[in-house]
């Protein structure tokens, strides 16, 4: 660098955004505070008055005003970028008088699905479904680093030496309608009958995970566009039109994973029917400390239960078996759903006017350093044709948003139509 040239002004990393009353936005979660009277009235971002927000990209600060349930003041939240990962968090209440506050803390809330939460090693635990008879609080307790994972493929990593205390609380205990997690950090003090003033100060640092894209195209095989007129049979074989011609990606970026797209080509399993393989191989490239799989995958006749089998070949010899579900995974082509495991990565509609989509499912691996992946469609539905767009390594599954499962009958059809 020259001499005297300035550097860069570090700014807020990229997925990090700031509402207009002060919530601060993360991939799918936020971060935002609350103050309890001594009724356990609530107040929050939302009844703040009078704002002034200052905060940019580069940083700033937001000032607002506040008066509920008798307890008014001021809120001042500073954010202080530090590099292009990090940035420091200070928020301080200052109330017109001294009151009796039983909690002051800022809460991070997310949804519960593919929630990943570690403070110092310890793995918090949330159950598959609650009741209103399980309790809340799920974890409580002092930190030196609290890591979450939640909706794609970053870690949040906050870090305080003040306010390093957090009370984790599965919110779906208090209504069928919740889906999330809070986090709750508390302000110094974070209560008392006196309250005049509270100070936060975190440091957030946010982590994008390794990923390494596959080239498959030495293995797909299977035109996208079906054109028998030319002798280039392809897709499901239904005709002209009633194929993916729309889809043309080289290259295809979902939550921050890229995925590499053969030209025109896709992997193709199963549809007996029309002669295509019912096994691939793929080969795959020198990797170090890949733990995941994720997929760009689809179906034509999926079924009710599984669409095959994904078979992790490793260094050591070992192998593993991914089943890939109709219900789960891996959904139609025509009319796409979001499915549990199945984001829908890519939407459009083909030359027919017809819905087409593309699903992403992720899978964890039981080692690292996979070698090969064999996919064999399921013996129990051998006409399913499913469909491998592309793949790539990670090293930990990605949380996708989901819907609950749902099981479907399938309805018969005639060869030209996929129901």
């Amino acid at each position: 660098m020259l001499a005297g040239q300035l550097l860069p002004a570090a700014q807020l990393p990229p997925g990090i955004n700031v509402s207009s009353n002060g919530i601060l936005l993360l991939e799918g979660g936020k971060f935002s505070v609350c103050v309890y009277d001594r009724r356990w009235r609530g107040l929050s971002n939302t009844d703040f008055r009078n704002v002034q927000n200052h905060i940019t990209r580069d940083g700033g600060t937001l000032t607002a005003q506040f008066n509920k349930n008798d307890i008014s003041g001021k809120f001042t939240l500073t954010l202080t970028p530090i590099d292009s990962t990090t940035f420091d968090i200070a928020g301080k209440f200052a109330f017109d008088k001294p009151s009796h506050l039983p909690q002051i803390a800022a809460s991070l809330e997310f949804p519960v699905k593919d929630l990943r939460i570690d403070l110092d090693g310890y793995k918090v635990a949330f159950q598959k479904s609650v009741t209103k008879k399980d309790k809340s609080a799920v974890a409580w307790k002092k930190f030196k680093v609290c890591e979450v994972q939640s909706l794609g493929n970053q870690v949040l990593y906050l870090t305080s030496e003040k306010n390093n205390t957090v009370q984790v609380q599965d919110n779906r205990v208090f209504s069928p309608h919740f889906e999330h997690a809070s986090m709750r950090f508390f302000f110094t003090p974070s209560n008392g009958k006196t309250v005049t003033e509270a100070e936060l100060t975190m440091r957030f640092s946010v982590k994008t995970l390794r990923t390494q894209p596959v080239n498959i195209s030495a293995a797909a095989d299977c035109n996208m566009v079906d054109d028998p007129a030319s002798g280039k049979p392809g897709w499901t074989r239904q005709g002209a039109g009633n194929d993916f011609n729309t889809f043309n990606a080289e290259k295809l970026s979902v939550y921050g994973v890229d995925f590499l797209i053969p030209r025109g080509k896709v992997i193709a399993v199963g549809g007996e029917q029309r002669k295509i393989q019912k096994e691939c191989r793929v080969k795959l490239p020198e990797n170090k400390g890949m733990k995941a799989l994720h997929i760009l995958q689809n179906c034509a006749w999926p079924p009710a239960g599984d669409v095959g089998t994904i078979t992790v070949c490793y260094k050591d010899g070992t192998n593993e078996k991914i089943t890939v579900s109709g219900v789960r995974d891996c959904g139609n082509w025509i009319g796409p759903s979001p499915k549990n495991n199945g984001m829908i990565a890519w939407k459009q509609l083909n030359e027919l006017g017809r819905s087409l989509g593309i699903y992403l499912s992720t899978y964890p691996l039981q080692k690292s350093d996979p070698v090969e992946l064999i996919f064999t469609i399921s013996p129990d539905r051998p006409s399913t044709f499913w469909a491998i767009f592309g793949i790539t390594l990670g090293e930990r599954p990605l949380g996708l948003p989901g819907v609950p499962e749902t099981t479907y009958t399938s309805q018969a059809g005639t060869a030209g139509k996929d129901l």
